[in-house]
């Protein structure tokens, strides 16, 4: 592989050379991912788009450092993540990358504010500065006088509000969006839809993961996987 082919532009977060992923079953291999080369740049919006078993979470969890993939390069903020140890990666991942799931994942007997400092443990810092960021970012999203409320004294919508804010608190290089409205109804998912968006024109890089056109279509470039190797890769028209 040549180093022209590896060379990212300067606006690129995150990019990956030639990626594969392979899961052995015994004697057989299966190639979950194949020869997957993308780049997404600063401040895009970006939907990974596929059917179940398409291997668009295995795809978002290599580019978020949450797996490994098998061949292949990755660099995340200008640096080849390729090789590091699993402490080196969870310190990478902790510092560049924001993840927003389908079922929260939330800490139950802890609060609001207590949630959204999560990402800030091992980070140091004031914690009292932090405790104000993390006030302002759900008070900007709503949820100023929901702050110390438990997830079980939250609505669905509200539940994932919490889970935007722990995934902006450490102001990452690219934030993932995995089916975030696949457990609203569907007025909490069109208000989650309108903070992704607002969040992209202040210039936050976004990669929503999902099986939903519908969900897609937010998107200003969309990536189609499907059998583990990329379709299409088409940007619209702003």
């Amino acid at each position: 592989m040549s180093t022209k082919k590896n060379k990212t532009s300067p606006d690129s977060v995150l990019s990956l050379f030639h990626v594969s992923k392979d899961y052995q079953l015994g004697d057989e291999t299966l190639r979950v991912l194949d020869d997957v080369s993308l780049e997404i740049k600063s401040g895009e919006l970006v939907a990974i788009i596929g059917p179940s078993g398409s291997g668009k979470s295995t795809l978002m969890h290599i580019m978020g450092l949450l797996d490994r993939q098998s061949k292949g390069t990755v660099t995340l903020a200008g640096r080849d993540v390729s090789d590091l140890s699993e402490a080196e990666a969870a310190r990478l991942r902790n510092h560049y990358v924001g993840f927003i799931f389908q079922q929260f994942n939330l800490l139950p007997r802890t609060s609001s504010v207590e949630n959204v400092l999560l990402p800030t443990i091992y980070n140091g810092g004031d914690a009292k500065l932090l405790q104000q960021k993390a006030i302002k970012i759900l008070s900007e999203l709503g949820l100023d006088q929901r702050l110390g409320n438990y997830p079980n004294q939250l609505s669905g919508g509200q539940q994932q509000r919490v889970a935007i804010a722990r995934a902006l608190i450490n102001d990452p290089a690219v934030i993932f969006a995995d089916e975030p409205t696949g457990n609203l109804d569907s007025k909490s998912g069109h208000e989650v839809v309108e903070i992704l968006k607002n969040l992209n024109k202040q210039g936050r890089t976004i990669v929503i993961v999902t099986h939903d056109p519908e969900l897609a279509k937010m998107a200003h470039r969309i990536i189609h996987i499907f059998d583990g190797r990329i379709k299409s890769d088409k940007r619209k028209k702003l």
